[in-house]
């Protein structure tokens, strides 16, 4: 839920107050970030209160938006016609690596994220991504393209992270890794509806 300061700002105000706070938790970690450097979501501003989905995608390890299974994960999104869709990450200070206990600590700006912008799905991307909601991981394997709870009566579903469907298996050849992907953001968009 939002805290009652939050609710008397606009939503640029709120994310203003939540990036500052994000900076904050950056400076206690001995990192020093530009105000106007820290982002906190991706997506088009004016699709808020939000009826599309968030994607929530492992911790952020260098900077917001950049690398490969970023630019992945908006091809698909924009491949899919998801046009109300906003990208976060389950930690968004950058570090080489985060622990469970890390992102559990996160996850309260990611509520105070879910409650500005008020999505109709939440997707967590890999099961590092599920910690942000959920005190224990969901099996990829067995629960991929499916809702797993809910946050505030919003479905949260799980799939793969978008490294998983990029990198050479050799256990899975790309055909199934193509089909896992269809079937699982078939049952995102179902979820849409």
């Amino acid at each position: 839920m939002l805290d009652l300061f939050y609710a008397s700002l606009t939503i640029d105000e709120q994310l203003e107050k939540l990036k500052g706070e994000v900076k904050d938790l950056a400076k206690k970690e001995g990192l020093s970030l530009r105000k106007t450097s820290v982002k906190i979501v991706h997506g088009t501003m004016d699709k808020i209160p939000n009826q599309g989905a968030l994607f929530i995608m492992p911790p952020l390890i260098g900077k917001f938006g950049v690398g490969k299974d970023f630019k992945a994960l908006v091809r698909l999104i924009e491949f899919h016609k998801l046009y109300a869709a906003f990208i976060t990450y389950a930690h968004l200070v950058p570090r080489e690596k985060r622990i469970r206990k890390d992102i559990k600590e996160f996850s309260t700006y990611i509520r105070k994220l879910l409650s500005i912008i008020q999505p109709k799905v939440i997707v967590c991307l890999g099961e590092e991504s599920q910690f942000s909601l959920f005190k224990r991981k969901f099996l990829m394997r067995d629960y991929h393209g499916q809702v797993i709870g809910d946050e505030e009566g919003i479905p949260v579903m799980t799939s793969y992270e978008m490294e998983y469907y990029g990198g050479d298996s050799a256990y899975e050849d790309s055909t199934y890794k193509n089909f896992l992907q269809e079937n699982d953001w078939k049952a995102i968009k179902e979820n849409l509806k």
